[in-house]
C-alpha cells in the first residue's frame, strides 16, 4: 500500500514535468509564429533581405514582416523616381551588415511588443507601415549605429531610442569625413561647398599670374563662379525646404556655421579679385 506522502511526492513531480513541457511548448509556439518570447534578450528572426537603407524584411518560420531600424531614416529613392543622396550606398551597406540569411534580434521599446507608441498612443509605424525596432546583428551590434558610424543614415527626429549610442556614431562619421560629411562626394553639402571653391579658384586661375602682370581673370567667369557660390552660401545661411533632405538633416548647426564661413572666405577673396579686374580694366 502506497503512503499518502509518497503520493504526494509523485503527484508533485508530474505536474513540475507538465509545468516544463507547457512552458516549452509556450516558447516554440512563440518562435514559430513570430510573437515575442520570454527572453530578456529580445526577439530573434532571420533576414529575407534590406527593402531600403533602413527597413529590413524579417521573418520566422511562420511570420514574414518589416522592421525599421529605430531613431534613424536613410537617404531613399523617391516615388517619383528620383534618388536622394546616398541612397543606394545606405541600401547596400544595410544589405552587408545584415546579409540574407543571417539572424538578428529585435528589442522594443517596453511593453510595445514591437511598436513605438505615438502621441495618440496609438503603434508607430513607418510610412511604408513597418514597424520600429532596435535591431541587433548577429555580433550583437546595434545596427543603426554601424550605419551611423558610415555617415549613410540621418537621425530620427521623432524617435529618440539609442539616441547616446548614435550620436557617438555620427561623431564618428563627422570625423573620419564618411557618407554625408565626405567633401569628396558631389552630393553632399561638403562635397557642394568644396565644389563652388574649386570652381572659384579655376575661374581666377593661378595667383601667381597677377603677381607676374599675367593676363586678368575673364570678369564673366568669375561672376558665373561668385553666383553659383553665392547661392550656396545662402542656402547655408538660411532655412528653407532644402534643410529636409537627408544630406542636409545629417548636419549639427556646427557644422552648417563652419561650412558657411569656409565658403564665405572665399567668396570674399574672389569678389576682391574681381574688383581689382574691373579697376585694371577701367584704367588700361
Amino acid at each position: 500500500m502506497t503512503r499518502p506522502g509518497r503520493r504526494r511526492r509523485w503527484g508533485l513531480r508530474v505536474l513540475a514535468v507538465l509545468a516544463g513541457v507547457g512552458l516549452a511548448s509556450a516558447t516554440a509556439y512563440g518562435l514559430v509564429s513570430g510573437g515575442i518570447t520570454s527572453s530578456p534578450d529580445g526577439e530573434r528572426l532571420r533576414v529575407v533581405g534590406a527593402q531600403s537603407g533602413d527597413v529590413l524584411d524579417v521573418t520566422t518560420m511562420r511570420n514574414r514582416r518589416l522592421v525599421r531600424l529605430a531613431g534613424v531614416e536613410a537617404p531613399r529613392r523617391t516615388s517619383d523616381g528620383g534618388v536622394q543622396c546616398l541612397a543606394d550606398e545606405a541600401h547596400e551597406a544595410l544589405e552587408r551588415l545584415a546579409p540574407t540569411g543571417s539572424p538578428v534580434t529585435l528589442r522594443h521599446a517596453l511593453g510595445t511588443r514591437g511598436w513605438v507608441l505615438d502621441g495618440r498612443g496609438a503603434p508607430r509605424q513607418g510610412e511604408d507601415g513597418a514597424e520600429v525596432s532596435s535591431v541587433y546583428d548577429h555580433q550583437d551590434r546595434l545596427i543603426a549605429v554601424e550605419l551611423a558610424r558610415r555617415g549613410l543614415v540621418v537621425p530620427d527626429a521623432d524617435d529618440q531610442r539609442d539616441a547616446e549610442a548614435l550620436a557617438q556614431g555620427f561623431d564618428h562619421a563627422r570625423s573620419e569625413g564618411a557618407g554625408f560629411y565626405d567633401e569628396d562626394l558631389a552630393c553632399t553639402v561638403p562635397g557642394q561647398v568644396r565644389a563652388r571653391i574649386a570652381g572659384l579658384q579655376q575661374a581666377l586661375g593661378p595667383r601667381q599670374r597677377w603677381a607676374d602682370e599675367g593676363p586678368a581673370p575673364a570678369p564673366a567667369r568669375v561672376d558665373a563662379a561668385l553666383a553659383s557660390a553665392t547661392e550656396l552660401w545662402r542656402h547655408l545661411s538660411a532655412v528653407g525646404p532644402h534643410r529636409d533632405a537627408p544630406e542636409w538633416r545629417a548636419l549639427s548647426s556646427n557644422d552648417t556655421a563652419l561650412l558657411r564661413m569656409r565658403l564665405e572666405a572665399a567668396i570674399v577673396g574672389a569678389q576682391a579679385v574681381r574688383f581689382n579686374a574691373s579697376t585694371l580694366a577701367e584704367e588700361g
